[in-house]
């Protein structure tokens, strides 16, 4: 049975992105759903959130730490919520980063849940970003962070 490890980005000690929305708040709902929903599938689902570090750096290698307590993942998701300087009206949208190193699989993979979620939210639809600065899962490179929308966006939010 495929296992997908997923985590919620942030937590209320380190809490985010804020704006019309705040990230540690929202990431929780969506990552409630994602689990419903892997599961009807009938994948393993495990929460690798780190809801106890109080630093940015904390809470990345705390998470990491959960993801690489399952090596047989299908792939290593982290949920985060953006933002951009000012606040907008205008919709910005959704977007994933990999890693420089990620397998082909997961670049399809990004590049199919962020076409989908932008699809179904009703969001343009961002580039996918390739790049190995934002704390990928060491153990792997087939980490991808979704960018689900910009909590400084009212149309996003």
């Amino acid at each position: 049975m495929p296992k997908l490890a997923a985590s919620a980005g942030h937590n209320a000690k380190v809490t985010g992105a804020h704006g019309y929305i705040t990230e540690h708040i929202e990431n929780r709902k969506v990552l409630d759903g994602v689990s419903k929903y892997i599961k009807q599938l009938g994948w393993t689902f495990v929460d690798c959130t780190d809801d106890t570090s109080a630093t940015k750096d904390g809470i990345v290698l705390g998470a990491i730490a959960k993801h690489n307590k399952h090596p047989d993942a299908e792939s290593d998701i982290q949920l985060h919520f953006n933002a951009s300087a000012g606040t907008h009206s205008r919709a910005i949208g959704v977007e994933c980063i990999i890693s420089t190193k990620a397998r082909a699989k997961d670049r399809e993979r990004a590049e199919r849940i962020a076409d989908k979620l932008a699809k179904n939210i009703g969001l343009p639809r961002r580039k996918t970003i390739v790049s190995d600065y934002y704390g990928f899962p060491r153990r792997t490179v087939y980490g991808i962070i979704v960018e689900i929308c910009f909590v400084n966006s009212k149309a996003d939010a």
